[in-house]
């Protein structure tokens, strides 16, 4: 897969350097040539055809790339990593978290001395309800 990043990379980029090559506008009705080994229109023929075959390479390249991605198995993001992380903590609470419940909800030899029970001569007195 690495390899087709790349390779799209080199394509993109030789595309941009020839299509800026090529001229913005035609001989026209002018038609002027100055014939030489590279003419202006033997020179367009050239960069168009090699325009049209980056073109056809990159948008083969870009099928393959998108078929390739859809077809392996993804790897967890961090972002993944982390929230999957975050619903494990939510189910199984960790030893620590396991020791302070434990420790609030059971007294230890220290606090069952410090507790001590509450009389029941402070009991609210009842009060008969008259119809």
């Amino acid at each position: 897969m690495t390899a087709l990043l790349v390779l799209q990379i080199i394509i993109v980029v030789l595309m941009v350097i020839v299509i800026l090559m090529q001229n913005s506008s035609s001989d026209g009705f002018t038609g002027q040539s100055s014939g030489g080994f590279m003419t202006s229109r033997g020179q367009a023929n050239l960069l168009t055809k090699t325009t049209t075959i980056l073109a056809t390479i990159f948008i083969v390249n870009s099928l393959i790339l998108a078929y390739v991605a859809t077809h392996t198995e993804r790897s967890l993001s961090i972002v993944d990593t982390v929230i999957e992380a975050e619903e494990q903590d939510k189910k199984a609470p960790s030893e620590e978290q396991k020791a302070v419940k434990e420790n609030m909800t059971q007294p230890t030899e220290e606090t069952k001395e410090e507790i001590k029970p509450e009389p029941d001569e402070k009991k609210t007195p009842e009060v008969p309800i008259s119809e």
